[in-house]
C-alpha cells in the first residue's frame, strides 16, 4: 500500500548525482561505484571520507526529516584492501569507522569481498557478519558477488551470510522467479533488495516496480541508466500509478 524504498545509483558521478538524490529525498543512496583500490583508497580512506561527505550533505540538501540509508557498492575491492579473516578486529574496526562517518544514518556495504566462488563467498560473508555482530558494529552487508540465481539466493539466505541479498532480475529469468527469490527471504533475518542492472529497458524497470510492490521488497533499484533522474522517475512513477489505481474512488467509498 506504500511505495517500496528506491535505491538510486550514481555511476562514477558519485558527488553530483548523490546531491540530485538528496534534493529529491531518495530513500536509499548512492551506490557510488567503488570498483577499484584507487577509488576506495589504499586503507579504505576514500570510502570513509565519501560516507562522511554523504552524511553531511544529506542534512544540508535533504527535505525536513530526511533519513536516508547510505548504500555503497565496493565490488569486492574492500576484501583486497582489508584481507581475510574478516572477523578480526582490524576489519570490524574499519567498518565501525564507516558507521561513525554516517552519523545518524544506516549504512549498507554491498559486495565487501569477492572470494572466487559461491561457497567461499558465503563463508567470508558469514564470517564478516558474525564479526560485526560480535563487535557491536551496526553496518549491514549485502550479497552481490556469487549471488545470481534463485539457488544462489537461497544458499546465502539459508547460511545467514547477509543482511540483504540482491535479487538480480535479469539473471533470475522470468519475473516470477524474482518474486520467488524475494519471497524466500520472508521469515528470515535477511531482507531482499530487488536489483538488477543499469543496462535494462524501461519496460523491465516498470515491470520490476510491480514485482517490488507485490512482494514488499526492502528496496528496489532505480533503473535504467546511471544518470539517476530518469531511472528514479520511471520506477517511482510506476509505483505511484499502481498504488493510485488500487485506491477506492470517492463514489465507491460513498456506496460503502
Amino acid at each position: 500500500t506504500e511505495p517500496v524504498p528506491v535505491f538510486g545509483q550514481s555511476g562514477d558521478d558519485r558527488y553530483g548525482n548523490a546531491e540530485k538524490m538528496m534534493t529529491k529525498g531518495v530513500p536509499v543512496l548512492p551506490h557510488g561505484l567503488f570498483n577499484s583500490v584507487e577509488k576506495l583508497g589504499e586503507d579504505g580512506e576514500g570510502l570513509r571520507e565519501y560516507v562522511d561527505w554523504l552524511a553531511t550533505r544529506a542534512v544540508e540538501l535533504g527535505p525536513d526529516g530526511y533519513e536516508p540509508t547510505i548504500h555503497v557498492d565496493v565490488y569486492g575491492v574492500l576484501g583486497d584492501v582489508l584481507g581475510a579473516p574478516y572477523d578480526r578486529a582490524a576489519v570490524t574496526d574499519y567498518f565501525a569507522t564507516l558507521a561513525e562517518a554516517a552519523g545518524p544514518f544506516d549504512v549498507q556495504v554491498e559486495g565487501p569481498m569477492d572470494a572466487g566462488g559461491r561457497e567461499e563467498q558465503i563463508h567470508d560473508m558469514a564470517e564478516l557478519r558474525d564479526g560485526l555482530a560480535s563487535a557491536g558494529v551496526d553496518v549491514d552487508i549485502v550479497a552481490d558477488e556469487w549471488c545470481n540465481t534463485f539457488e544462489d539466493v537461497r544458499a546465502f539466505v539459508d547460511a545467514g551470510a547477509a543482511d540483504l541479498v540482491q535479487v538480480k532480475t535479469p539473471d533470475l529469468g522470468g519475473v516470477q522467479r524474482s518474486a520467488e527469490a524475494v519471497r524466500y527471504c520472508e521469515g528470515t533475518d535477511t531482507r531482499a533488495y530487488l536489483g538488477g542492472t543499469c543496462n535494462e529497458t524501461v519496460t523491465s524497470a516498470r515491470t520490476c516496480a510491480h514485482v517490488a510492490l507485490a512482494t514488499d521488497a526492502a528496496q528496489t533499484l532505480a533503473k535504467p541508466g546511471m544518470g539517476f533522474d530518469e531511472g528514479f522517475m520511471v520506477v517511482t512513477n510506476e509505483m505511484r500509478r499502481a498504488l493510485a489505481r488500487m485506491r477506492p474512488t470517492p463514489e465507491a467509498t460513498a456506496d460503502d
